[in-house]
């Protein structure tokens, strides 16, 4: 399968990915050069997600206390707000020192002015799928680029059933019948429904593809890369 992504990447990185178990300096020291390399192409814009340490975070609010989906959704923003400076600090030289934290400051940042901008979650209700989604539409991107743990887009969780089969392409009115119709605070998704529904009204497409560089390489080359397209 192969994809002719446009001039602005708009990418939404999993925070598992980002941090699986701790930060993972060889992973970052790899990511700062691939996109050095191709933001002499293209724009990026790139969202952070929470990963594990947010779940972890969750799970032990929630053993303190009963909680609300706005209290864990909050917690998890804040956990990829610390992502995200995280990763504007390992790409300093090339990325906008504003974050994109709130709505509000797309008003500041009309124009990609530097090669990398960086954005984290905004409010409770989804997770940073829908802000990545959001951006895209903002900026004309037509595309998201989903890097998760996943490789591709299942018709169950592959992590538990052996005989989990990969989708290579999916419509949205498909892809929403393989996930629930509800957001819930720390649930894991390829793409969140909230998220889903609204690439499907604005025309988006959401690549998911795994963490592997490699493969995400083949993507940006237009080579055959491993991954689901849905749209």
């Amino acid at each position: 399968m192969k994809y002719n992504l446009g001039k602005i990447i708009v990418m939404s990185l999993g925070g598992s990915v980002m941090i699986p178990d701790g930060v993972d300096a060889v992973f970052f020291r790899k990511f700062r050069a691939f996109v050095k390399k191709w933001a002499e192409k293209k724009k990026f814009i790139i969202v952070t997600g929470g990963g594990k340490i947010c779940r972890r975070y969750q799970q032990a609010l929630k053993e303190t206390r009963k909680t609300s989906n706005e209290d864990n959704d909050w917690l998890g923003i804040r956990v990829t707000e610390l992502n995200a400076r995280f990763l504007q600090l390992v790409l300093k030289d090339i990325a906008n020192p504003l974050i994109v934290s709130e709505r509000g400051l797309l008003k500041k940042i009309k124009n990609l002015k530097y090669p990398v901008t960086i954005g984290c979650g905004w409010k409770p209700g989804s997770s940073t799928d829908l802000d990545t989604a959001t951006l895209a539409k903002h900026f004309g991107a037509k595309e998201v680029v989903n890097i998760g743990t996943a490789p591709y887009v299942y018709d169950k969780d592959y992590n538990k059933y052996k005989d989990a089969k990969p989708f290579y392409n999916l419509s949205w009115k498909e892809y929403k019948k393989i996930i629930p119709a509800e957001w819930l605070a720390g649930a894991h998704y390829p793409i969140d429904p909230v998220a889903a529904r609204f690439a499907e009204k604005n025309k988006l497409k959401m690549i998911v593809v795994g963490g592997d560089l490699r493969n995400v390489e083949n993507l940006f080359s237009g080579r055959e890369f491993r991954g689901t397209i849905v749209g």
